[in-house]
């Protein structure tokens, strides 16, 4: 089944009061702590793949996302660069989507039309994106996490998180849009981004 650029497996599962939880490379993934955290949450709730960009070269400039070549059972297998959605179920009736997404490089509205037309075929009622970036500050403390909401309920979540609102305004990620949309939509929105010491710069920041 095809929602907009994404193809989706069939059949397509039932899901209720999706959660649905973004993480974006490589603009604000450093250290890779918001990818961690994601694949933590997924291996725990035992995440099946759901949807993946049908044609990922429309968004991606594969000379900067490059692509990777395995060899399985003897045979060369290229592996592209993309975007990609796994769910799972709770018995508590409360499922989630997991978003995988790239910084796109081409055809961005349509990239976050796209997304968001996917949230909506399964009902999202929340959007939360995790991330990190580096920042000035200290390796001997403990992390700063700074974030901004859409919604009562979220704001409530963000803090009894002991979450930092954030009064960032610069530079960002064509991406975020998606986050705007489900805000405008009632959606319940929230953005919590960790700060890592710049100095200590690592591919796997385990402690993010």
């Amino acid at each position: 089944m095809r929602i907009g650029a994404y193809e989706v497996n069939e059949p397509i599962p039932e899901l209720h009061n999706v959660q649905a939880i973004c993480t974006l490379r490589p603009w604000v993934d450093a250290g890779a702590a918001g990818s961690l955290t994601l694949q933590r949450v997924e291996d725990h709730l035992r995440a099946e793949e759901l949807a993946k960009l049908v044609r990922p070269g429309n968004f991606f400039d594969f000379t900067r996302y490059r692509p990777t070549v395995l060899i399985k059972d003897g045979a060369r297998e290229l592996i592209g660069p993309n975007s990609h959605i796994t769910y799972a179920r709770r018995p508590d009736g409360t499922d989630f989507l997991f978003l995988h997404l790239l910084e796109p490089h081409n055809l961005a509205e349509t990239y976050v039309e796209s997304t968001w037309k996917l949230l909506q075929h399964f009902g999202v009622k929340r959007y939360l994106m995790l991330g990190s970036m580096y920042g000035i500050v200290p390796h001997t403390r403990p992390l700063n996490v700074t974030g901004w909401t859409v919604g009562k309920a979220a704001q409530d979540d963000l803090k009894r998180m002991g979450i930092s609102s954030s009064a960032y305004q610069g530079p960002t990620s064509i991406v975020n849009a998606i986050a705007l949309r489900a805000g405008e939509a009632g959606v319940d929105t929230l953005s919590a981004m960790v700060q890592l010491p710049q100095y200590t710069q690592i591919e796997e920041d385990y402690s993010g």
